[in-house]
Parts: C-alpha cells; structure tokens; sequence
C-alpha cells in the first residue's frame, strides 16, 4: 500500500478539492481531458442511472469512480497508486469522492447552474429573480 504524504505538507501543483483519504487531507485537482475522454461514456453511464434515484453499486461503477479519482489525484501526487485510492475510499464516502472530482473539473457547477438557468426561465413574471440578479432588497446589517 502507497502511503503518501497529506496534500497539507506541501502546495499542490494543480488547485482543487480538499478531500479525506486515509485520515489525510489530499487535493482533489480536475480530471484533465484525456481523463474525461477517456472516461466519458461511463461517466455518462454513471449519471444516467444516479438520475433515476437509484445508487449503482456495481464493479463497473466502483471501477468508473476509482479511476477517475486515482487519475485526478495522480495530477498532485505522482506516486498514488488506484490500489491506494480503492482501499481508502468506503461506501461512505464514494459519492461524495465522484462528486469532488467531477466539482473540481467544474462539471457539476456548469451542470448546476444550467439547471437553475432553466428553472429561472420557466417562471413566471414576478415569482423571483434570476440568478445573479438583485432583488433589488438590501441587506440589513446585524
């Protein structure tokens, strides 16, 4: 097993999530786009079934999630191993690990914001403020 040292002890190379692994704080830096392409379909995959409520907890998934992380963290931390990444990583946190790399890569922030872009559009006059744009109400101070 590939012990490593915390993402703490030294600056990272690539900016991104801090993220527990094995009672260390490691970066979570952006998958680059080798990675994404590489990945991509069964990133796709992935997104499909977590849409529809359910959790897939197939060797497939596990596999999807283990990669993509191990490539992501390999971008600061050049000796992690996927070994290391799959045996420090529970069902505890799995999602919350896709979640970080797939954040870091800013995929899920453009998702996101599409979303409420879409549910900003659907309203009627007068049900609220697009995102980003002011209600025209002050802050009081406390």
């Amino acid at each position: 097993m590939t012990t490593l040292p915390p993402a703490t002890s030294h600056p990272p190379k690539i900016a991104g999530i801090p993220f527990p692994i094995d009672g260390k704080i490691y970066i979570v830096p952006p998958c680059s786009l080798a990675t994404l392409k590489r990945h991509g379909a069964a990133i796709d995959a992935l997104g499909q079934e977590t849409s529809t409520g359910s959790v897939p907890l197939s060797g497939g998934a596990i596999d999807t999630i283990v990669n993509l992380a191990h490539e992501a963290l390999k971008r600061n931390y050049a000796d992690m191993d996927a070994e290391f990444v799959a045996e420090n990583i529970g069902l505890e946190s799995i999602w919350d690990l896709f979640n970080a790399v797939l954040d870091a890569a800013g995929l899920l922030r453009k998702k996101k914001l599409a979303e409420a872009e879409a549910a900003a559009g659907d309203q009627a006059p007068g049900e609220g403020a697009k995102l980003g744009e002011s209600t025209g109400t002050a802050l009081l101070p406390t």
